[in-house]
């Protein structure tokens, strides 16, 4: 409810004739508000007491009067609801009485008290009512006669002798202190001490008048309650006096009326008309001018200050040629407790324009005009700056608005930061946002944590949350996308929902709306995609052209720029031209390169690997192919003329070209070298140029020995088969002549015994029969005898013998052995029994898969 005030007080006393005793006087008043509005055609309630001085009450009642349409209220002291007290008692000649007024808006649940007035004149009749002499008169000389001297001046004569003539009594004359006021009350002259004048001095609300215009307020008063204003024709106060300052409205209408539609303070010059200005506020500006010659310290700049108890002052606004300073007091209440520069316009509101407070900081027109601190923190340490900036923030705390309606719609958001027009407007409770940028944010309404900075970054972000937006128009469209990155212009312009994408790079990811965990970095990376998941673009134009391949990983300019599958690895600085191609699902992988490993690359080798370690057998190219059915092949080489080629060099131990190791228990047979020809027409599965060395048993269809022609070499080669047994059999021949008794004695080698068993001879005449040679002695200590030729015979011998070292023993030939079950059917040599390839038992290994199709 707003406080009440009485602009005017009457009070007459009501004669009833000599026939009755006077019991009331009249009393008149009329109400306002405030802002000096009067209060019309409403109920009130008036609570009326008659005290001394030291506010002993006498008498006390209530009215309940309603306002007249002037705001007027009329009332019978006397005549009203008794409190307490007796009218008839009240000492109306032996103290100096005061009437103190209450008034109640609201049924007499508060009462506004209204201040006190003395009562100068008392009607004898209520001496008489009262019972009591009146007040005694002077003793001692009286008056004889008067005489009316005609010029409206009387002259008293005394009994004493003496005489007195009046001054001129023609008009009204009324006794009182000096220096008071008299006023007409509509039904006589009052005297009042409200305003005194004291020789060239004036004081109004207090005595005496120690300068030349003072102006106390009332003690009584509230701290909302003015102790001096100034209105203008239409009612709306230009410039008022509080007990806590000063407020000064200016009509924002009268911009184009010169200064007088706005408020300013000058000083006067030598001349008749000039003025020099030093403060001026208009609608459009405030102004302050410093006079340069400021030789005398604070005086000579610009400073508000508060008053204190003492004769000090405090200040609250200086101006100096080097500083200026706004201090502000932590005890003031309300509004008019800090600084506000505000507007008029026809109604009875004010529109700040300025309002600083140690609470919150608002400047600009109606910027934060709702905020409702509440002394903890709530709706506290806002700095809003602009047309409508914080406009609709009630209990939001914490946050830095600038820019036309930035923030303008934030209710209850806390720890936002808003730089730039319409930025943050449609902010609800959104919180911890960075938004910097004309419409940066505009429609978030409940997200939090993001940063958006750039014109319209952001700005249909509704209720997104965490997103990192730099850029004009970068993230334009997101509404509900979480944890992006977009960083350059128009990045991510039409994202609505995806979450968790970086896009870096003038327009990258420029179509995406749903899609999720995609880096793309480079202009127009990714510019077409709209729903792809977890790719990785790197480069101008990576990946231009893809819209929802996903999973793929694209380095280079133009990289898979035409590329709309998934799982694809591009690495190129063309659009044609790719140095590396992989595929993640097939795991697949082409280079178009010369490479090299521990080595610059090579023009001449594809793939150049260098191992420098100088103390391990660890080999540099290791190939592993794991499988459980068909086959697992480490390594494979296919070239025009040969496909795998092995060299081994050293000079301090062995060395080996190609090393075949088969290994792996189970069934099966392990092959550690595998050669198949096929197609020419010579076909060698194995070829050596050199000795060759088998620790293990050789088998084969045909064995022969080839070699160059002895008699035509250039030209031919001679053939010969070896021969083959059931037994691992050694042969030993020579040819002796026969001694004197016709017998010779054959000595073989040390080992021969115990390399051999199972001895088998064979003896040949040479030149002659020799039908009775036979053997004499056999072997015996690796000798054995011929005998039963004639002296001087030559003889022809051969022994063999089966193996009978170790190894044979335990590795003896089996003759005749089944096949294995998976062979049955299949042929060594197929053609050899007229049956095609496909009954080779080696045909599978013949056939096994090629990578390059071959």
């Amino acid at each position: 409810m707003k406080k009440l005030t009485l602009l005017s007080l009457i009070i007459t006393f009501l004669s009833l004739g000599s026939s009755a005793q006077p019991t009331t006087f009249n009393y008149q008043a009329v109400v306002r508000d405030t802002d000096g509005n009067l209060i019309t055609n409403q109920q009130t309630l008036l609570r009326l007491s008659i005290t001394d001085p030291e506010q002993n009450i006498y008498y006390e009642e209530e009215h309940q009067p309603t306002t007249s349409e002037f705001g007027q209220i009329q009332i019978e002291v006397g005549g009203g609801t008794l409190i307490s007290g007796s009218f008839v008692n009240i000492p109306w000649g032996s103290a100096q009485l005061l009437l103190n007024v209450d008034i109640s808006m609201d049924e007499g649940t508060t009462f506004t008290n209204l201040g006190q007035s003395p009562l100068l004149a008392v009607p004898y009749a209520f001496y008489s009512a009262s019972g009591e002499p009146g007040p005694e008169g002077p003793a001692g000389n009286g008056i004889e006669t008067v005489e009316d001297n005609g010029n409206g001046t009387l002259t008293f004569h005394f009994t004493d002798g003496s005489s007195y003539t009046t001054p001129n009594l023609a008009g009204p004359t009324l006794e009182d202190q000096p220096g008071n006021l008299i006023y007409h009350d509509s039904t006589g002259w009052v005297g009042t001490d409200a305003i005194k004048i004291a020789g060239s001095n004036v004081a109004i609300g207090t005595n005496p008048a120690i300068s030349r215009l003072l102006v106390h307020g009332d003690t009584n008063a509230s701290e909302d309650d003015p102790i001096f204003e100034v209105k203008n024709k239409n009612g709306n106060v230009v410039f008022a006096v509080y007990q806590t300052g000063v407020e000064v409205n200016v009509d924002e209408t009268a911009g184009s009326k010169g200064l007088k539609g706005g408020f300013a303070v000058g000083g006067l010059t030598g001349g008749k008309d000039s003025i020099v200005q030093y403060f001026k506020v208009t609608p459009d500006s405030v102004r302050v001018y410093l006079r340069e010659d400021t030789t005398k310290a604070q005086k000579g700049g610009f400073a508000v200050g508060g008053l204190t108890s003492g004769k000090g002052s405090t200040e609250y606004l200086r101006v100096t040629r080097d500083s200026t300073r706004v201090y502000v007091d932590n005890s003031a209440k309300a509004q008019k407790g800090g600084f506000a520069v505000g507007g008029l316009t026809g109604g009875k509101t004010i529109t700040n324009f300025l309002d600083l407070t140690p609470d919150n900081y608002f400047i600009g027109h109606n910027a934060g005009a709702n905020t409702e601190a509440d002394g903890s923190y709530y709706g506290m340490y806002n700095s809003f700056i602009g047309f409508e900036s914080g406009y609709m923030n009630t209990t939001g705390h914490h946050n830095v608005f600038l820019g036309y309606y930035s923030g303008r719609s934030s209710v209850e958001g806390f720890n936002n930061v808003f730089i730039g027009n319409n930025s943050g407007s449609s902010n609800f409770d959104g919180y911890r946002n960075v938004f910097i940028g004309t419409d940066a944010g505009a429609s978030n309404t409940e997200g939090y944590l993001n940063t958006f900075i750039g014109n319209v970054a952001g700005t249909s972000n509704i209720d997104g949350y965490a997103n990192t937006i730099v850029g004009n128009y970068a993230g334009y469209s997101n509404e509900s996308g979480n944890l992006n990155v977009f960083i350059g212009q128009s990045a991510g312009n039409n994202n609505r929902s995806g979450s968790r994408n970086v896009c870096v790079g003038r327009r990258t990811g420029y179509s995406n709306k749903t899609g999720e965990t995609n880096t793309y970095i480079g202009d127009e990376a990714a510019y077409f995609d709209t729903s792809a998941v977890n790719n990785t673009f790197l480069g101008a134009s990576a990946g231009r052209n893809i819209q929802s391949g996903s999973n793929n990983v694209f380095l280079g300019y133009q990289a898979g720029m035409n590329e709309n599958g998934s799982n694809k690895l591009y690495i190129s600085n063309s659009e044609t031209n790719n140095l590396i191609y992989g595929e993640f699902d097939t795991k697949q992988l082409k280079f178009d390169a010369h490479v090299g490993i521990n080595t610059d690359p090579s023009p001449s080798i594809q793939l150049y690997v260098d191992d420098p370690t100088a103390n391990n057998d660890n080999p540099a190219i290791y190939g592993v192919h794991n499988v459980t059915d068909n086959y697992g092949i480490g390594v494979q080489g296919l070239g025009r003329f040969i496909g795998v080629r092995g060299r081994g060099y050293t000079v301090t131990s062995n060395a080996f070209g190609i090393y075949g190791y088969a290994y792996g228990s189970g069934t099966g047979t392990r092959y550690g070298v595998y050669g198949y020809a096929t197609g020419g027409t010579t076909n060698w599965a194995g070829y050596f140029s050199g000795n060759v060395n088998v620790t293990g048993t050789v088998t084969k269809a045909n064995s022969a020995t080839k070699i160059d022609h002895p008699q035509d070499p250039e030209n031919k080669y001679l053939v010969h088969a070896n021969v083959g047994s059931p037994d691992m059999k050694n042969i030993y021949d020579g040819v002796v002549v026969l001694d004197a008794s016709g017998s010779a004695k054959i000595e073989l080698p040390a080992y021969f015994s115990a390399f051999n068993k199972d001895f088998r001879y064979q003896l040949t005449a040479i030149g002659q029969p020799a039908p009775s040679i036979y053997i004499e002695q056999e072997i015996t200590d690796n000798t054995f005898i011929i005998a039963g030729g004639e002296p001087g015979m030559k003889i022809s011998w051969q022994v063999t013998g089966i193996r009978n070292d170790p190894y044979a023993q335990k590795n003896s030939l089996e003759v005749e052995k089944a096949k294995r079950p998976e062979n049955h059917g299949k042929y060594t040599n197929p053609e050899s029994y007229n049956k095609s390839e496909e009954y080779s038992i080696n045909y599978d290994e013949k056939t096994m898969p090629k990578t390059d199709g071959r």
